[in-house]
């Protein structure tokens, strides 16, 4: 009976391990593009309501995901919750890579010499595309005017 327990301890334990790490979109691999997929850019206030109830409700948090709603896909980047106005989400392409359909995007904060309001913002982008039998991975390309969050501590 231990000797299963252990086993069994063991297995699930490699299973943890093997899957730690293995992110599909962080190294995006395949054919190649096969061919850009057509999409249209959507507003909060313009999507069903089931499917803003769900933007609304993850809109807090960084993340990427799809949301299926009849023959559609939304497809939704979130910065989830910022300290000022200036941040941004573009999604600039989806591809079909022929096993995959990758959605490239990019981040945009605001400039040392921009000047923003200080409030909190919720900085998110929204396409719909038409429904695909394929994986959807989320690539991003570029992140102007990085910033790094952390705390300041003034002595």
């Amino acid at each position: 009976m231990k000797t299963i327990k252990k086993l069994s301890l063991i297995v699930a334990a490699a299973l943890l391990l093997a899957s730690c790490g293995t992110d599909p979109s962080k190294n995006i691999k395949g054919s190649g593009k096969i061919e850009s997929i057509p999409f249209e850019r959507i507003a909060l206030e313009d999507t069903p309501e089931d499917v803003k109830a769900t933007i609304e409700y993850k809109s807090r948090e960084k993340a990427t995901y799809v949301i299926p709603h009849n023959d559609d896909y939304y497809i939704v980047v979130s910065r989830g919750e910022q300290p000022t106005s200036g941040y941004e989400v573009d999604i600039l392409a989806v591809e079909d890579w022929g096993d995959s359909v990758h959605v490239f995007y990019r981040f945009k904060d605001p400039a040392d010499d921009e000047l923003v309001s200080p409030k909190i913002t919720y900085p998110l982008d929204i396409i719909k595309i038409p429904r695909v039998k394929k994986q959807i991975l989320f690539k991003i390309v570029e992140h102007k005017n990085k910033r790094y969050k952390g705390i300041d501590i003034n002595l």
